[in-house]
């Protein structure tokens, strides 16, 4: 009598066994001169489009999804051997999304955390590697475009440029 609610994998239901396989979707047209001239549709995460493959990643970054009121989104990054991302591998498309999410790769600088070595971290479109432990800055984001600094009492090289993307 009770109906499913899981939002992944297979779950028993009475007698049966039940697949999630995704939300059903929903849109919104656009309607221009009285015709429909776009389709917006909100529900799952269709694609995640890559805008700038950033550079200088040692490893693939966390695939980060915000905003857009959905949640559960997941996604893998596939770097090449020079360290940049060249292909986004959807592994959750998520559910109730009004709109895109933002998309982010990694963790992002944030003042009074402490970090270890071999950590990567970006700032605005900046990759930083983390080749001094300690302990980042209070309030004082990193800067540099080359070599290493001191930030609190961590040192952060620049590693590159931080990728971006777009969802739909």
């Amino acid at each position: 009598t009770v109906g499913p609610v899981h939002r992944f994998g297979t779950v028993a239901n009475g007698t049966s066994s039940l697949l999630y396989i995704g939300t059903t979707p929903t849109a919104e047209a656009v309607i221009t001169d009285g015709e429909i001239s776009d389709i917006t549709m909100y529900g799952m995460i269709r694609n995640v489009q890559i805008v700038g493959g950033g550079s200088g990643y040692t490893s693939p970054p966390t695939v980060n999804f915000s905003g857009g009121d959905g949640s559960s989104a997941a996604a893998i990054a596939v770097l090449n051997e020079n360290g940049t991302i060249i292909r986004i591998d959807l592994t959750d498309p998520g559910y109730d999304y009004l709109s895109a999410p933002t998309v982010t790769f990694g963790t992002v600088w944030t003042g009074s955390t402490a970090v270890t070595i071999g950590q990567q971290l970006y700032y605005s479109n900046r990759l930083y590697t983390v080749t001094g432990a300690g302990t980042t800055h209070a309030s004082t984001a990193p800067v540099h475009l080359s070599g290493s600094a001191t930030n609190g009492t961590s040192t952060l090289t620049y590693a590159g440029t931080a990728a971006t993307a777009t969802a739909s």
